[in-house]
């Protein structure tokens, strides 16, 4: 766990995130400087639609019923419904931001730069 280091901030190849976890990460370049999110930028991010984007991404998305959407091919049955998703099968769920760092395995630093895009 990184401690002390404000959220962003480059560490020995680590960056944190809101949690205070590390991701590991390249280190800033200029053509990619490391960039502080605050905390207007991470809720934005949190709040974005998964299904327009994933969509927009080529995954097929399935309609089901109050405006859920399971993901086609995707192991562990996950649900997805305006910014939020769940796993059906392990019950984990979360945010747009936990979506793609859980389930897709993006670093928080290329989450926060696609879904701020």
């Amino acid at each position: 766990m990184c401690l002390n280091i404000e959220c962003n901030d480059y560490d020995q190849g680590f960056l944190c995130d809101p949690t205070g976890e590390p991701n590991v990460t390249s280190p800033p370049t200029e053509k990619h400087p490391l960039k502080r999110w605050d905390a207007a930028d991470i809720r934005r991010a949190r709040r974005r639609e998964l299904t327009p984007l994933l969509a927009a991404m080529g995954q097929t998305l399935q309609p089901l019923e109050d405006g859920n959407h399971r993901l086609v091919g995707e192991p562990g049955n996950v649900i997805v419904k305006e910014n939020y998703w769940i796993r059906t099968d392990t019950g984990e769920f979360g945010n747009a931001v936990d979506f793609f760092v859980k389930i897709r395995g993006m670093s928080f630093l290329e989450t926060m730069r696609l879904l701020l895009a």
